[in-house]
């Protein structure tokens, strides 16, 4: 289930809708991921919980994937994806510093 934060709308000022909104996802969250987090407890495995999008990040091989997805809480199990930064290529003129900042617009002659 998704937090209902249509309500934001009629609330005056931004720490009262922050507040609100925080509660709702917060609340839908508990109360939607309890029975899985209990399972997770129970048969000792880590996780992580995501209030903001109802979900958890966990650490899983095939069985306990399956077991999962048999709660009629999961609506979608995603892998996450597989990131690589690129290497970072040093430009020829390597020596941009502040300082080569500074000269390059003449701050010392003022």
């Amino acid at each position: 289930p998704k937090a209902d934060i249509s309500a934001v709308k009629t609330i005056k000022g931004k720490e009262n809708k922050t507040k609100f909104v925080y509660n709702e996802l917060l609340e839908v969250a508990e109360k939607s991921q309890s029975s899985i987090s209990l399972f997770l407890k129970q048969n000792q495995i880590h996780y992580r919980s995501y209030y903001i999008v109802n979900a958890f990040a966990i650490k899983a091989n095939k069985a306990l994937i399956k077991k999962l997805a048999a709660f009629e809480e999961v609506e979608i199990i995603m892998e996450d994806g597989l990131f690589i930064m690129a290497d970072i290529q040093k430009e020829k003129n390597s020596d941009r510093t502040v300082t080569y900042g500074l000269q390059n617009i003449k701050a010392p002659q003022v």
